[in-house]
């Protein structure tokens, strides 16, 4: 019996560990949304015209904006798919490197700011022809 769970596990818990994780990392992506959307909450509570209560909320200094918004976000694989390539060995990985990839949260960037994003990714040969142009 414990022969058979344990073969069990080490198919299942796997699986379910991967999962877990996953769904970790995107609600913590949805949390640095929110932060960025509604800045965080400050230890006071302020009262409305209409006479309730709402928590006072202060948006978040540069820095952390800076930190959310500029970071690596990995690419699905691309490699592989060539025309002229005779056998398509590469579909596989790049289909699991797709559905790997495929979950994101988007985060709220202007245009100005995903410009400065993309410039401070960039490479700096990249950098110094967009400065150009």
């Amino acid at each position: 019996m414990v022969t058979y769970t344990l073969r069990a596990g080490l198919f299942v818990l796997p699986f379910l560990v991967y999962h877990a994780t996953k769904r970790a990392c995107l609600g913590l992506q949805a949390a640095d949304r929110r932060s960025l959307l509604h800045g965080s909450t400050r230890a006071e509570v302020r009262r409305t015209s209409a006479g309730g209560y709402q928590d006072a909320r202060s948006l978040l200094p540069g820095d952390d904006v800076y930190r959310i918004l500029v970071r690596e976000e990995p690419r699905p694989r691309a490699h592989g798919t060539e025309v002229w390539r005779w056998f398509r060995k590469h579909r596989i990985r790049n289909a699991l490197s797709r559905w790997y990839y495929g979950k994101r949260v988007a985060l709220p960037a202007t245009d100005w700011q995903r410009a400065r994003i993309e410039a401070v990714r960039a490479a700096p040969s990249e950098a110094e022809e967009s400065e150009r142009s």
